[in-house]
């Protein structure tokens, strides 16, 4: 079976995150209502999950968070300059905004006020603003350069 670029990823994704977020969070949940467990360990569900909603983002979405009142999904568009950022409001799947960040964005982290975004492809990490839905900074990540090891028939001879 053959599926279309990114579409299957996306929904998976979003909808895993979408269904932890909102099962984690609800508190007016019946005992066989489906149960979450934390990312980092924990419990295994003792309830049945069942998929709710299907949210399309961009494309080649590769990593999801949650934080802010928010999931944010980056989708890396491999084939583009830049990625993006989808914002997804958990309790209604509507996407909130998209935001362009730099090129070929993969991970995504919330915290300290920003949603943080690394850009592999630009060496950067962006710093999304929350409360106005723009990138309030792009941040140059140093890369060391590892200098080439000489070839061994290069190298001179021992002194003696």
């Amino acid at each position: 079976m053959t599926m279309e670029r990114g579409a299957p990823r996306l929904t998976a994704l979003a909808l895993a995150g979408a269904l932890v977020l909102l099962a984690g969070c609800s508190s007016d949940r019946s005992d066989d209502s489906p149960k979450a467990t934390s990312l980092s360990g924990g419990l295994p569900p003792s309830g049945d999950a069942t998929i709710e909603a299907t949210i399309e983002v961009g494309a080649d979405p590769i990593g999801i968070a949650s934080g802010e009142g928010s999931l944010w999904v980056v989708n890396a568009d491999i084939n583009a300059r830049r990625g993006s950022v989808s914002r997804i409001d958990p309790g209604s799947g509507a996407i909130l905004a998209t935001i362009g960040v730099g090129a070929v964005p993969l991970e995504v982290a919330v915290g300290a006020g920003g949603v943080w975004i690394s850009n592999s492809a630009d060496d950067a990490v962006s710093r999304i603003d929350p409360s106005s839905n723009q990138v309030a900074a792009d941040i140059a990540t140093f890369v060391l350069a590892i200098p080439e090891r000489p070839n061994a028939s290069d190298a001179a001879p021992p002194a003696r």
